[in-house]
C-alpha cells in the first residue's frame, strides 16, 4: 500500500499537481486541507502548520462535535480521525480524541465520525498505512509523524516534514447541550441531552375533585415537563379565575394541584342550596422543549352551601 502511494506521490509531482484544496472547502466548520491524498508515512500524523494555499484552518474553529472526515483517496483504506493539542514542550503533541475506524473508498467522500473537539485543537489521523497525506509543494506546510499510536491523553514527540498536509476536511457542528452529538445532523433534540431522537411532544392527562372547600387537580405526564393549572368558573355571568401554580412533573409521575377558592366563588356558591352546583373548568399546560404547547381540560362541580 505505501509503495502506491508512493507512485501516486511520483506522478503527481511530475505533472507538476499540487492538488491543494480550493475555496468551495471553506465551509464555516471546516478544517484541515483538501487535497488529495498520494503518500503515507509514518503510522500516526498531526497537521501543525499550513501556508497560504490552504484556504482552511488547520485547528478547529470552534468547539462542538466533529461529525464528517472528508477525504480524496486513490484506493479503500481504513482511517481513524485523531485531534491533537501541543504539550509546549518541542515537537511534543498529546492526542485528545479520536473517532473509531472506519472504511474510507476511492474518490472524495464524506465520513460519519462523532469526536468532541475544542477550538484550537489540531488535526491528525492513522490509517492502516500511516499517516496519510499530499505532497503540497509549499514548505510552509508541515506533518509531523510518529511510528508508534499514542493512546488518548499519552504525549509523543514527532518529527515534521515540510511540505506536506494531512488530507483530510473535518467538519465540526455545535453541540449546545453538550451530549457528544452534532446539533445539526447527529442530534435531532438539541435542545436537551437526554434526547438525540426528535424531541419528545408533551401528552397530559387530568382530573379534578373537591374537599373541604378546596380543589385538587392531580396531573400526569408521559415526558418529564413544567405543568401550570389554571382554572375558571362563571359568578354571575362573570369569569372567576383560579390559580394552581406550576409544578415539574418526572415523566410518568403524578403532581397534584391544591387550588384555593377565591372569594367570589366562595360567597356565591354560599348563595346556592346544595343541590345546585357551579363548574370549575380547569387546564393543565406545558410547553415543549422546541416550543410546542400541551394541553389537557378538566372540570368539577362544587355544590351550592347555603
Amino acid at each position: 500500500m505505501r509503495r502506491l502511494f508512493v507512485v501516486l506521490t511520483t506522478i503527481t509531482v511530475g505533472l507538476g499537481m499540487n492538488l491543494v484544496p480550493s475555496p468551495a472547502y471553506a465551509a464555516a466548520g471546516d478544517f484541515g486541507n483538501g487535497c488529495a491524498v498520494t503518500t503515507a508515512s509514518g503510522l500516526v500524523g498531526v497537521m501543525t502548520a499550513k501556508g497560504a494555499t490552504n484556504p482552511l484552518p488547520i485547528t478547529a474553529p470552534s468547539t462542538g462535535v466533529i461529525t464528517h472526515a472528508t477525504l480524496t483517496l486513490p484506493v479503500p483504506i481504513g482511517v481513524q480521525l485523531k485531534t491533537f493539542r501541543a504539550t509546549g514542550n518541542p515537537n511534543e503533541y498529546v492526542v485528545v480524541a479520536q473517532s473509531d475506524n472506519f472504511s474510507a473508498n476511492v474518490g472524495t467522500q464524506a465520513y460519519p465520525v462523532r469526536v468532541p473537539v475544542t477550538a484550537g485543537d489540531l488535526l491528525g489521523m492513522t490509517s492502516s498505512s500511516g499517516a496519510l497525506q499530499c505532497t503540497t509543494g509549499d514548505p510552509a506546510d508541515i506533518v509531523a509523524t510518529v511510528a508508534t499510536n499514542p493512546a488518548v491523553g499519552v504525549p509523543a514527540t514527532y518529527t515534521p516534514t515540510t511540505g506536506r498536509a494531512i488530507g483530510m476536511i473535518a467538519t465540526v457542528e455545535a453541540d449546545v447541550d453538550k451530549d457528544g452529538y452534532g446539533d445539526v445532523t447527529q442530534d435531532k433534540c438539541p435542545q436537551s441531552a437526554a434526547f438525540q431522537t426528535a424531541c419528545p411532544v408533551i401528552t397530559l392527562d387530568s382530573f379534578a375533585a373537591s374537599q373541604s372547600g378546596s380543589i385538587t387537580v392531580v396531573v400526569t405526564t408521559d415526558n418529564q415537563a413544567d405543568v401550570k393549572v389554571a382554572g375558571t368558573a362563571k359568578v354571575g355571568g362573570k369569569k372567576v379565575k383560579l390559580k394552581g401554580g406550576t409544578q415539574t412533573i418526572k415523566a410518568g409521575g403524578l403532581a397534584r394541584f391544591k387550588v384555593k377558592l377565591p372569594a367570589k366563588l366562595r360567597n356565591a356558591l354560599a348563595d346556592l342550596p346544595p343541590n345546585k352546583s357551579i363548574k370549575v373548568s380547569f387546564t393543565a399546560t406545558s410547553t415543549d422543549l422546541i416550543g410546542r404547547v400541551s394541553t389537557d381540560k378538566c372540570s368539577v362541580k362544587l355544590p351550592g352551601t347555603g
